[in-house]
């Protein structure tokens, strides 16, 4: 029995390759090979390898993270401001009330009593009458004392000198030890302290 064409059914000539009437190959029929070509190999179907079986097991979930708070932004709001505090009252010369006036004993010999503001030195009239305080007039016969030395004031605070610019300087001795005053800046004092204008000292004794 002649063989076929597959794809037309017509009669295929023998060792025929192709159809005379489609053109189609004949099935298992092998293309000539040119000279100097080599055949190429047949090529061997290939095969999909199945999958692996998953042999790995999910490891279980551990313990739920609790989630971190959600962030609120900062207020904006002004904290209240603190109660405004009055500021602590001087202390009173002393403590307790305090004086109304001092006595000044100096060592040339003169005693006087100050209620006010008060201003020391060998001729202090001028300048005491100049700001409206009561002048001390001091006899120095060495004459280490300025024409305005001192200045004493006598109020709520307390009593307190300060040195009035002297040439020779002011000075406050307390317990044995003395400091000098600062022209200008008023410094407390308290029963006990004695004052140096040059050579002549100033006891105090309150009332």
């Amino acid at each position: 029995m002649s063989a076929r064409c597959a794809y037309c059914d017509a009669e295929l000539r023998p060792n025929s390759m192709f159809c005379f009437e489609c053109g189609q190959l004949v099935q298992g029929a092998t293309p000539p090979v040119p000279p100097g070509f080599a055949a190429p190999p047949p090529v061997a179907p290939q095969r999909t390898a199945a999958p692996a079986a998953q042999t790995t097991r999910p490891e279980p979930a551990g313990p739920a993270v609790p989630l971190p708070p959600v962030w609120q932004p900062a207020s904006t709001a002004r904290p209240a401001e603190p109660a405004a505090v009055a500021p602590p009252t001087p202390p009173v010369a002393g403590g307790g009330t305090p004086p109304s006036s001092v006595q000044l004993a100096f060592s040339t010999g003169e005693r006087v009593v100050v209620a006010g503001r008060a201003i020391v030195g060998r001729q202090p009239h001028s300048s005491a009458q100049n700001e409206g305080a009561q002048a001390i007039e001091v006899h120095d016969d060495t004459r280490s004392v300025s024409r305005v030395h001192l200045t004493v004031e006598v109020d709520a605070r307390g009593v307190t000198v300060a040195d009035a610019g002297s040439g020779n300087g002011s000075e406050l001795e307390r317990n044995g030890v003395r400091m000098p005053l600062r022209e200008g800046r008023p410094t407390t004092v308290h029963p006990g302290d004695r004052i140096w204008i040059g050579e002549v000292s100033i006891d105090l004794a309150f009332a």
